[in-house]
């Protein structure tokens, strides 16, 4: 359960964020390290590498009491990466280097949470 209050968190943060106009209403670039998404990112490697024993194994996963605790919790890890990246897709398809990473992120982490639901229903 704790892993589900800290991702929460995270996404409450994100949430903050986003609401603010994020990089529009941050005071730093989105890649320089004391931004806001620099933050919420740093706080996203830091949740998933003390939960990465717990997802390298899906058979003990699922045979877990409160694997829907933990297949929520890293749903709720991808969605909070597509929120993150989505402001930075190009809306007019004219990719620039740097959009080309934010656009692989985003697709990675979407195409992730549908994996997790495709993952349950087996």
């Amino acid at each position: 359960m704790g892993m589900l209050i800290d991702i929460t968190h995270v996404l409450g943060n994100t949430n903050r964020y986003l609401a603010t106009e994020g990089v529009k209403g941050d005071s730093h670039f989105p890649w320089y390290k004391l931004s806001t998404i620099s933050k919420i990112r740093q706080d996203l490697d830091v949740w998933a590498s003390g939960t990465a024993d717990v997802f390298s194994n899906l058979s003990t996963l699922f045979g877990q009491a409160d694997s829907t605790i933990l297949l929520l919790s890293k749903a709720i890890y991808h969605l909070i990466h597509c929120l993150i990246y989505r402001p930075f897709l190009p809306i007019n398809l004219q990719h620039q280097s740097w959009q080309m990473g934010a656009t692989n992120m985003c697709l990675f982490h979407a195409n992730a949470i549908m994996e997790l639901v495709k993952l349950r229903k087996e």
